[in-house]
């Protein structure tokens, strides 16, 4: 879909390996994605301070704190952000947003279509 020079840059942060492995999968599949990942809050700093990324998907709940905590102090010139949560809820989803969050995903079956689908609106595709 994309050629090599348009590799689109993402950080993955989520505390549980086998989600973030499934979404880096998607992501390298469906966009040619180059992904970092991130297991909690201040490894996503480390990453964060480290390099822009065109996609961030950030788990809500995370061992450290939370994906509205990295949200709210994420320039926006950062990336395209998208919250993926097992446990969020309307008032989690209509923060996420007002925190001008790019899109906002459940973790349940139809976990890859509905992110794939968020990536691709993020990045206008």
């Amino acid at each position: 879909m994309f050629k090599d020079r348009n590799k689109i840059r993402t950080l993955i942060v989520d505390d549980d390996p086998e989600t973030a492995v499934c979404i880096e999968r998607l992501l390298r599949k469906r966009f040619r994605a180059v992904v970092d990942k991130a297991g909690d809050v201040s490894q996503a700093w480390a990453r964060l301070d480290s390099g822009r990324y065109d996609v961030i998907i950030l788990d809500y709940q995370l061992p450290d704190g939370n994906g509205l905590d990295i949200l709210r102090q994420i320039p926006p010139r950062q990336g395209h952000v998208i919250i993926v949560t097992g446990h969020g809820d309307e008032a989690v989803a209509s923060e996420a947003f007002r925190l001008c969050a790019c899109g906002y995903v459940v973790k349940d079956d139809a976990l890859s279509e509905s992110l794939f689908e968020a990536v691709a609106c993020a990045l206008g595709l």
